[in-house]
């Protein structure tokens, strides 16, 4: 019989490096103050991105957390991958999650992501320890047909300007 996890690292992954590129701040980052101050800086800068979303969703499972297993039972990070989102961005990832481990041996994970390209990765996190919870963070919004409308073209445009998106 397995013994329960009693260490947890919640670890949101943002395998593009938006919070990383955008605000020009090394990662990994590692701990609740550091990423509300990175979660909070990213959020007035990008107001409507998801990723700050998803730091904040990540910080407030973490606090839920430390409150059943202890502040010394549960860590919080934020891992980045690369802009190109391909195998070196993976390869960014499992280099930061083991800079974490060093600092927080844990023994799960609770992976925080804001969509399924994030995911992609749990595969690689759990070579390394269990994932024990993918929690996906998602902006509930309601919408009139003109922000449809607007966010419709807006991705059209990404999809068919930027290279990443073209695949």
């Amino acid at each position: 019989m397995a013994r329960p996890i009693k260490r947890l690292l919640v670890l949101y992954v943002d395998r593009d490096n938006d919070v990383g590129e955008r605000l020009g701040v090394p990662t990994p980052i590692i701990g609740r103050n550091n990423i509300l101050k990175v979660a909070t800086e990213y959020i007035l800068r990008y107001p409507d991105d998801s990723d700050a979303n998803a730091m904040f969703g990540a910080i407030q499972l973490y606090d839920s957390l430390t409150s059943t297993l202890g502040n010394d039972n549960v860590e919080l990070a934020v891992v980045t991958g690369t802009s190109s989102e391909d195998i070196t961005a993976d390869m960014k990832i499992l280099n930061e999650v083991d800079k974490v481990l060093q600092v927080f041996d844990a023994e799960g994970f609770v992976v925080v992501s804001d969509g399924p390209s994030d995911e992609t990765v749990v595969p690689l996190i759990q070579s390394r320890r269990p994932v024990v919870s993918i929690r996906r963070i998602v902006v509930k919004q309601t919408r009139g047909f003109e922000e449809f409308a607007v966010l419709a073209r807006y991705y059209l445009s990404k999809l068919f300007g930027e290279p990443k998106y073209r695949r």
